[in-house]
């Protein structure tokens, strides 16, 4: 979902469930009420450009049911949907993380980054090249959208960097976890919440204090572009420098350069 409309559509969907809880939400009057708490941001309608009006109606549906059934699961519930991963880093032998993915929605519904996507694997690979490994390392790192912070995770556990991981409200507990199986408590990747353009969240996490700034696979909403792009200059030093990885999708890498 583009970011304006899904950020609504979470807040309808939390808030209707916890007026009405055990009911099942009448998806359609929570579609009409996130599209327009969202018009300002969004097409006429609410539906994207380009996206046929039932496939979009379909798709927040879906959301919003998988919000629902989420919501009346307990932690442990949820939990037994994540996949243990040991992801064996690219390079040198002997380094590897464990990652648990969500790829049926359900730890975390309504999120995305539930897997390991080949955009992260080439960012890491990136960042093992240009950034040497030290426990004096000072390198002060931000990852945004980071899902399941597996290139944050990898500068924190195997090149020494301070690291914060960033993620939206709702799919902070994904990137929390994932923290936690990696990283015994009090030590690995600061977890933050960061709504892109989010001036609030932003100056908690502290503007102009990172070195890096990266992300994998998080440009394939152009409507987001813009406050992805402001965000991380907000965030950067002003000799620091932005990473980004993309998946290669058509016309994705032109709305980047056109931000």
């Amino acid at each position: 979902l583009p970011c304006s409309l899904n950020h609504h559509v979470m807040a309808a969907a939390s808030a209707q469930m916890d007026d009405e809880a055990g009911n099942a939400p009448d998806l359609l009057a929570l579609l009409a009420a996130a599209t327009a708490a969202a018009s300002s941001d969004m097409p006429p309608g609410g539906v994207p450009p380009g996206m046929p009006p039932g496939l979009w109606a379909a798709m927040c549906k879906r959301r919003m049911e998988d919000i629902h059934h989420s919501h009346g699961m307990s932690f442990e519930e949820r939990e037994k949907h994540l996949r243990s991963r040991e992801f064996q880093i690219p390079g040198r032998p002997g380094r590897s993380m464990t990652l648990l993915e969500d790829p049926s929605g359900r730890f975390a519904a309504g999120t995305s980054g539930a897997v390991l996507w080949p955009a992260a694997v080439a960012l890491i690979e990136r960042l093992d090249d240009e950034v040497e490994a030290s426990c004096l390392n000072s390198l002060r790192v931000v990852e945004l959208g980071a899902g399941m912070g597996a290139a944050g995770l990898f500068l924190a556990m195997h090149k020494g960097c301070d690291v914060v991981v960033t993620e939206t409200p709702e799919s902070l507990p994904l990137l929390a976890r994932n923290v936690s199986e990696n990283c015994p408590a009090g030590t690995g990747p600061q977890v933050a919440a960061l709504r892109w353009g989010s001036d609030e969240q932003i100056a908690m996490i502290g503007p102009g204090t990172f070195d890096l700034v990266i992300g994998s696979d998080v440009t394939y909403r152009p409507d987001c572009l813009s406050d992805l792009l402001s965000t991380a200059a907000q965030l950067l030093e002003p000799s620091g420098r932005f990473l980004l990885s993309l998946q290669d999708r058509p016309g994705e890498a032109d709305h980047l350069e056109r931000a």
